[in-house]
């Protein structure tokens, strides 16, 4: 008997659950980077799990890490370990950690008209330190921000908060592949950030406001951590269940802003052919479309990569570079101009050579 006919017409599940959490990776399972990088001191990017974002500033050194300790119904969770303590911030220090999201996921909460929604986040949490930290949403296209405080209350144990942002009827979500707005958590401020009123209601961004109501300094000591999971945020007035989705789901989420190509000895990266004698055209593709056009992230290194021409004669490369980009086509043409020798015209087969070679895409937000 068809599913349909048991359930009738309607859809598995009651219209707006599915697809609830515009937050991607929100059970940290998706490390394509890399699973730890330490040392971290300064500077804002993406280092390990795919999606989040994570910025140092005068706080000391620290290690960021995916962890497979979790609470019951998760796998993972991402990891800020503090290495280097620092226990008299500057004003102008800070650690902070979250996701941009693009405009065109964000248009349910109707922001910036009568009809705006609010804003539901839950996640579970788990530290060293106890006390009271902040959650921050940014409206990235109007310059609007707004601050709420949730409190760690036990050491070393995981906990679930729940934090409800209201809606906003001034200024609307770019309905765009932009960055349209970005949820942070502040784990260390200096006054430059805490000076002034966490007052839970919308407002034009002003950096006093932004870390408003942090109680403690989370770089105070190297017994501190900081661990997230279940993270979510949707269109509601109380958060529901964490949506768990397969794992094929939320990778191909992931790769619409950064695809792994090939990594190690042997990883295949693409067919083509030698244009010139000294030119090797080499035809690859992505798994998704991506957000934008990608750039290429390449570890480069002598010998890293290997063409292999007639007879499996091998040429072999330090680095690769994207020629053209077919964003509708999904396909990607890659060159290495001055490094090869070969007949124009030959056919090649090109694959990594060493264990640090690595080719990527990136069109992150």
């Amino acid at each position: 008997m068809a599913i349909s006919s048991v359930l009738g017409s309607s859809a598995l599940l009651p219209a707006g659950l599915g697809f609830r959490n515009v937050i991607i990776n929100g059970a940290m399972q998706i490390a394509q980077r890399s699973t730890s990088v330490a040392s971290l001191t300064s500077g804002e990017t993406y280092r390990t799990l795919d999606r989040y974002t994570s910025a140092f500033g005068t706080t000391g050194t620290w290690t960021e890490s995916q962890s497979t300790d979790a609470p019951p119904g998760f796998g993972n969770s991402m990891k800020l370990q503090c290495t280097t303590a620092n226990g008299s911030l500057s004003a102008s220090s800070y650690l902070i950690w979250g996701q941009n999201i693009e405009g065109q996921n964000v248009q349910q909460f109707a922001k910036g008209t009568s009809s705006a929604k609010p804003f539901a986040v839950s996640f579970w949490v788990k530290a060293f330190q106890t006390g009271t930290f902040v959650a921050e949403l940014y409206d990235n296209t109007n310059s609007r921000q707004v601050t709420k405080t949730f409190t760690i209350n036990a050491s070393e144990t995981w906990e679930y908060k729940t934090i409800q942002f209201p809606a906003d009827a001034t200024g609307a979500f770019a309905n765009s592949n932009a960055n349209a707005l970005s949820l942070y958590f502040w784990v260390v401020a200096g006054t430059t950030f805490t000076s002034g009123t966490a007052t839970g209601s919308w407002s034009s961004a002003s950096n006093a406001n932004r870390a408003a109501g942090l109680s403690v300094n989370g770089a105070s000591s190297t017994s501190n951590y900081f661990q997230f999971t279940g993270l979510q945020l949707e269109q509601n007035y109380q958060p529901t269940p964490f949506e768990q989705r397969p794992y094929g789901v939320e990778l191909a989420l992931c790769q619409r802003y950064y695809a792994l190509l090939a990594s190690g000895v042997n990883a295949h990266i693409g067919v083509g052919a030698y244009g010139t004698n000294t030119q090797i055209e080499i035809q690859t593709s992505v798994p998704v479309s991506m957000r934008t056009t990608p750039t290429i992230a390449c570890v480069t290194g002598t010998n890293y990569y290997v063409c292999y021409g007639l007879n499996f004669t091998a040429d072999y490369l330090n680095s690769i570079n994207i020629d053209v980009v077919s964003t509708s086509n999904n396909w990607i043409l890659l060159y290495n101009n001055n490094e090869v020798s070969a007949t124009a015209g030959n056919p090649a087969l090109v694959r990594g050579n060493d264990a640090a070679a690595r080719i990527a895409f990136s069109a992150e937000l």
